[in-house]
């Protein structure tokens, strides 16, 4: 149990309780930001994920093309490497942006 301090008044009091005893201040406007950093994170670790399905799938048309070795299996090697490179910048281009947000 910690103690915050009003809004209102600047009396402390629990953070159990959902208004001041005071001056009957809600404790709800202290408790806002909380939601938006966690929508932000969900929507971060989303395009983490994103990114690194991006990379798996571009390994794996690369490597499966070029196991292949048919002349035709050239393209796919090369858009599966390019998926892979840009599967890379979105991760750490996401990473950044986790990094700029949440410290």
């Amino acid at each position: 149990m910690a103690l915050v301090k009003c809004t209102e008044c600047g009396r402390e009091f629990s953070d159990k309780a959902s208004a001041c005893p005071q001056c009957a201040a809600p404790l709800a406007a202290v408790e806002a930001p909380l939601v938006i950093t966690e929508l932000q994170s969900k929507r971060i670790k989303t395009h983490k994920l994103m990114a690194a399905l991006m990379m798996i799938v571009g390994l794996v048309m690369a490597f499966g093309a070029a196991s292949a070795g048919a002349q035709s299996s050239a393209a796919t090697v090369g858009i599966g490497t390019l998926l892979f490179l840009a599967g890379g910048v979105y991760w750490f281009v996401t990473r950044f942006r986790s990094w700029w947000h949440h410290g």
